[in-house]
């Protein structure tokens, strides 16, 4: 089963679920006789409306496929050690090389990926080791302009994103000259 997101704005905390009747003490003081229907929906009641509104609240923060919604995490969030590396700017160092004295918020890319250094440190003869160490953050993994695909643009003869590019940018230089 998945989680459909109802909700776009935040809602109220998740009623808390509180039981409502004691079903032992009533099997105690009454062995014999069947179990209150009454309560007994009452008390399902109560679990469905706390199971939902759990439901959707976690909704509104994880999609289907178990990771982050879009902007689920906040500046607030973020440990303030973190919020200072991916806010501050950073120091663009080129491909990772073992060996290498590097300082927090240099960025470098390590196979295909932009990882910028969360500390100080000497990076040892392997990325993955230094990753695992928690010297590096993950930024995000590059893609080219000519592997993303666009949709057909009327008047533009264009494949991917680095076609569109292309084709624009002739368009401006013959508008640039024209009379």
């Amino acid at each position: 089963m998945t989680v459909e997101r109802i909700f776009t704005v935040a809602t109220p905390r998740p009623t808390p679920y509180v039981r409502l009747y004691s079903f032992a003490d009533w099997e105690a003081n009454y062995p014999r006789d069947p179990v209150p229907g009454t309560q007994m929906d009452a008390e399902l009641n109560a679990v469905q409306l706390s199971l939902t509104d759990t439901q959707n609240r976690l909704a509104q923060i994880q999609n289907d496929d178990g990771s982050l919604a879009n902007g689920s995490v906040g500046n607030d969030q973020l440990d303030p050690d973190v919020l200072a590396i991916v806010s501050g700017g950073w120091n663009p160092r080129g491909v990772w090389v073992a060996g290498t004295a590097y300082a927090a918020r240099d960025a470098v890319n390590a196979q295909g990926i932009l990882w910028v250094a969360v500390k100080n440190h000497t990076a040892s003869s392997n990325f993955t080791l230094d990753q695992q160490n928690g010297d590096w953050m993950f930024v995000m993994q590059p893609v080219a302009a000519p592997s993303i695909p666009v949709n057909p643009i009327p008047g533009v003869a264009a494949a991917n994103v680095q076609d569109v590019l292309a084709n624009l940018a002739a368009r401006v230089t013959a508008l640039e000259a024209a009379p």
